[in-house]
């Protein structure tokens, strides 16, 4: 059985009024599907992940445009969940309810996207 160990590192010595360092991991055992790969996306909706084909997940994403102007939107059905912009990525836990679908604001971005059933 695979595993994989996801780990969040936030820090900060100004953004509150304390120093911030914080630092939280987690081991997950892969049961199911996993899959990495880039997405081209142009304005039109893209599926990513089709929820049919997945039970509860991890999924990364990931904006590897260096326009400032080539924002993604992240839909889970039909309405608008996230917006990341270039160089910005998420990182969370899916229930697969809902297909994840891609669409770029403007431009031509890619989207990095890995997804790890457990």
């Amino acid at each position: 059985m695979a595993t994989l160990t996801p780990t969040l590192t936030l820090l900060s010595s100004d953004a509150l009024v304390n120093p911030l360092n914080l630092s939280v991991t987690d081991t997950l055992d892969i049961t199911g599907n996993s899959g990495f790969g880039k997405t081209g996306l142009t304005t039109g909706d893209s599926t990513i992940f089709l929820a049919a084909s997945y039970g509860r997940a991890f999924v990364y994403l990931r904006n590897l445009s260096e326009k400032t102007s080539e924002h993604i939107n992240i839909d889970f059905g039909s309405g608008l969940s996230m917006l990341i912009h270039p160089g910005e990525f998420a990182v969370f836990p899916w229930d697969s309810s809902q297909n994840i679908v891609a669409a770029a604001a403007a431009g031509t971005p890619k989207l990095e996207h890995a997804v790890f059933e457990f």
